[in-house]
């Protein structure tokens, strides 16, 4: 299992954990103030596994990057064009990645958006290094 594939498993797992515990919260028997400073901590602790996962995903869109703009200036032709389009969608990835670690630090960032965000930054981190691998193996 690659570390982007473990990464997305991890986060959905904390996602299913986090709303089982939140349904659990909400039939046990306890006050409504402790019942909601339990479900901030646990929603708090989801949050911080999605941001820290987007810091790692922003970390290795950068690597691939920087190893893309190398082969750009090698490459000619096709081959260059294809690379030169997945980088800049790379770059757009990022500053997505980018501004929902911002609306996260703010409050302001749902589970929705980090999903999709951390399913987009995954798949072109694999678009990339696949490329990678084509054009060693050419």
């Amino acid at each position: 299992m690659s570390k982007r594939t473990k990464r997305g498993a991890i986060f959905k797992t904390v996602i299913a954990a986090v709303a089982g515990y939140a349904a659990g919260l909400l039939m046990a028997s306890k006050s409504g103030k402790k019942t909601r400073e339990e479900m901030k901590k646990v929603a708090t602790k989801a949050v911080a596994v999605g941001e820290e996962q987007l810091k790692e995903l922003q970390q290795e869109i950068e690597e691939v990057l920087a190893e893309a703009k190398v082969e750009i200036t090698i490459l000619k032709g096709q081959a260059k064009a294809e690379l030169s389009a997945a980088a800049k969608k790379a770059q757009v990835i990022e500053e997505k990645v980018h501004e929902l670690l911002s609306a996260i630090s703010s409050g302001e960032a749902d589970d929705k958006d980090l999903q999709k965000v951390i399913d987009e930054a995954n798949k072109v981190i694999h678009h990339l290094q696949s490329f990678f691998k084509k054009s060693s193996n050419d």
